[in-house]
């Protein structure tokens, strides 16, 4: 009898469900110009988000949203980047930088569970930079998240303008990577998310679902490199 007892608790102190998460689960497939579609797929916990390309994929985004903290860590060069940008100095968009958000109608269009998509276009001084559809005040947490790491991105780019050539850069991709990398987001959760040269298509979305606690951690005996920023850099703006 005692030797059953040790194995039952044995069991139940080993149970998977221990070493599970609940996370809220994003999947995008994604086309970009000149390549094959992929799968985009975003982990998130009220800590991380994990960004990666679905199970069995080299590499993945760690974002710690405590810290604000990103690390891409590639097991093929077995390297933990540290990306850890200044925050709090990027402003709006610069003067001169007009952005327009414009709902399209679309009478008749299909629901998703029971919610009806809305559809618009954002423009960039007259000239039209993306088209999104989205489903408004869904997994409204995991956009919010979504949200965080777009925003940790954009100081990273803002503290390396100073060293990027004149004119590289298009006024979309300043207004909507740069200054103001949320508001397609604020919009709700993207459905369909054209950007130039990218298309982004829902395939599912999920709450609560559990998944591996060792998908949020940064693997032992990996180079840690941290990734220099221009953030003590004057800018224009």
């Amino acid at each position: 009898m005692r030797k059953t007892l040790i194995i039952i608790f044995f069991l139940s102190v080993y149970s998977p469900d221990l070493w599970a998460v609940k996370a809220d689960v994003l999947e995008y497939r994604v086309q970009e110009s000149g390549s094959e579609p992929y799968t985009s797929r975003f982990l998130i916990t009220p800590r991380w988000l994990r960004l990666d390309q679905g199970e069995g994929t080299d590499g993945y985004l760690l974002f710690d949203r405590d810290t604000g903290i990103i690390h891409d860590v590639s097991d093929e060069d077995k390297t933990v980047l540290k990306i850890d940008a200044p925050g709090g100095r990027r402003g709006g968009q610069p003067t001169g930088f007009r952005l327009n958000v414009t709902p399209v109608a679309e009478p008749g269009g299909p629901s998703i569970r029971g919610i009806k998509p809305r559809h618009y276009r954002l423009r960039v001084n007259g000239k039209d930079c993306q088209e999104i559809v989205v489903l408004p005040d869904v997994m409204p947490k995991a956009v919010g998240a979504w949200r965080e790491f777009s925003s940790r991105l954009a100081d990273q780019q803002w503290a390396t303008l100073p060293g990027m050539p004149a004119g590289s850069q298009s006024e979309c991709d300043l207004v909507t990577h740069v200054y103001a990398p949320n508001r397609g987001l604020s919009l709700g959760l993207p459905v369909y998310w054209h950007t130039p040269g990218k298309d982004r298509a829902l395939q599912n979305y999920a709450s609560d679902r559990h998944v591996d606690a060792a998908l949020f951690t940064l693997p032992k005996g990996y180079r840690r490199i941290s990734l220099p920023t221009a953030g003590q850099a004057r800018h224009p703006d």
